[in-house]
């Protein structure tokens, strides 16, 4: 992307509000394909999953798109077993989004929180 291009970033975090060490799989889609990435995300923390900017203006809520950067994601404990919610629902998500201009052209950032507990694990 060149400096004059305007663009839209994505932003994905994960709140691990639960008492284990949890694993998050994943692979980025489309133009922004990337390898297998693994991040981890100690009890009672926060951390970004996976940050991306692609060419566009506008940002807004994805609805049920809003994994559209992912190819695929999973979310499991330490010893390798999958979580109890379903990741995929948009309804466990948290929006919001950081609006920008680029002249007149509405730019900016998506942010989708994800809060896991002791019950969803």
């Amino acid at each position: 992307m060149s400096s004059c291009d305007p663009a839209i970033s994505y932003e994905y975090y994960l709140n691990n509000q639960s008492d284990s060490v949890l694993i998050v799989q994943f692979r980025g889609n489309g133009f922004n394909r990337t390898g297998d990435s693994i991040r981890q995300a100690q009890p009672k923390s926060e951390i970004l999953i996976y940050k991306t900017e692609v060419w566009g203006s506008n940002p807004h809520d994805e609805k049920s798109e809003f994994l559209h950067m992912f190819d695929t994601i999973a979310i499991m404990t330490k010893s390798s077993i999958p979580i109890k919610k379903d990741i995929y629902q948009r309804k466990y998500w948290t929006y919001d989004n950081d609006i920008t201009l680029f002249g007149f052209i509405k730019t900016g950032t998506n942010f989708y929180h994800l809060k896991l507990v002791n019950d969803d694990i």
